[in-house]
């Protein structure tokens, strides 16, 4: 399937299939998805097309409209294998598109000797270029080829017309396939070549968009989650258990003090070794309510970073706009968010109040007891 030329296209559909379409040089180039055909060089599931500037066989001419100055192959001499000729497709098994060219020197009547050069490129825009000798004889218009495999050789047969080689080989499977290759110019083989190069950039760029986009939406999600978890325990958001800490704390500090008092009063030893024992009791308690204020002072701590997290998240957000809306075309993890930001938001200043407030009472009954604590120590020393 060839594309117009003139008709330059970004995306559009075929029968339903989708198809993307860029240029570079003159040339076009489309990649769109069908379901996949067997065989080893099948032009099917995305496949590439470069348009008449580089086909000058297009339609059996030269094409009309923006490529007319496209150079033609020079004319195929009936008895001379000499030339470049290439084949464009797609690997079904390794789903890579590929450029491949023949480039043949006749070295002797009825021999040659020359390259195959193969490049392609992967649906992420990995590239890959390779060359291999080859050499062969031709009889009329049937061509063997060895190719160099590096270590030994493969020979496969082929048909040659002026201007076509089609190469025909034995699959593991068992399969016949086929590959042509059309006569060409260097400069239209060199403008396939970096039509290709263009579209790998292009396709490598869409790729790290996509991931990033991937991983946006994970960010995105969790987000999300965690917000979702922060507000499921806005209900039970309290200052009774730090009110009620105090309250004890500090009444047990006043009890110990003044039982300290009554117990010094008496002037009997016994007495004074029983003060002494507050004393010590209420010096075990101050250290297990620091325990229990440090641990707070860290739940506020993390609470903060939590939050200072989520602004910044919400911030850069790629789902939100301004106003807190979704943005167009919005990532599949962004539905939840308008609505927990909205939440979220509404709850910020009284959390943030909140935790505040937490470390303020937890620092007044540390101080409070502090106090208490030592005016038990005062009474107990100056007995001794």
């Amino acid at each position: 399937m060839y594309r117009q030329p003139g008709k330059p296209v970004d995306a559009f559909q075929v029968a339903g299939i989708e198809v993307i379409s860029s240029s570079a040089q003159g040339a076009e180039w489309l990649v769109y998805h069908q379901p996949a055909r067997q065989g080893r060089r099948g032009m099917s599931k995305w496949i590439l097309v470069i348009g008449c500037g580089l086909l000058a066989a297009c339609s059996g001419g030269r094409p009309s409209g923006d490529n007319v100055g496209a150079p033609a192959p020079p004319a195929p001499s009936p008895t001379s294998i000499s030339g470049t000729y290439v084949a464009f497709g797609h690997v079904t098994s390794t789903d890579q598109v590929f450029v491949e060219a023949l480039r043949l020197t006749q070295s002797a009547p009825g021999q040659f000797t020359g390259t195959l050069e193969s490049t392609s490129i992967t649906r992420a825009g990995k590239g890959n270029s390779s060359s291999q000798n080859v050499s062969g004889f031709y009889d009329g218009n049937h061509v063997t080829f060895a190719i160099d495999e590096g270590i030994g050789h493969s020979n496969r047969n082929a048909t040659w017309a002026p201007g076509v080689i089609t190469m025909s080989w034995v699959e593991k499977d068992g399969q016949l396939a086929h590959e042509q290759f059309d006569g060409k110019t260097e400069e239209q083989y060199a403008s396939m070549l970096q039509t290709l190069g263009n579209q790998r950039q292009n396709l490598a760029a869409t790729d790290a968009a996509v991931t990033k986009a991937k991983e946006a939406d994970a960010e995105t999600a969790k987000l999300a989650g965690n917000l979702q978890r922060f507000l499921d325990k806005e209900a039970a958001w309290s200052l009774d258990k730090a009110e009620n800490r105090r309250k004890k704390t500090l009444a047990y500090g006043d009890a110990g003090v003044a039982k300290i008092k009554q117990l010094l009063a008496l002037h009997q030893s016994i007495a004074d070794v029983s003060a002494n024992n507050v004393e010590v009791s209420m010096n075990t308690t101050q250290i297990q309510l620091g325990l229990a204020l440090d641990s707070d002072a860290r739940v506020v701590e993390e609470a903060q970073q939590a939050m200072a997290k989520f602004d910044h998240a919400i911030a850069i957000s790629p789902c939100l706009a301004p106003d807190g809306s979704l943005v167009p075309n919005p990532l599949p993890a962004c539905a939840l968010l308008p609505g927990l930001v909205l939440r979220y938001r509404a709850v910020h200043g009284a959390a943030q109040s909140l935790l505040a407030e937490l470390s303020s009472i937890d620092g007044v009954t540390r101080s409070d007891y502090d106090k208490r604590l030592r005016e038990a120590k005062r009474l107990v020393n100056a007995q001794r």
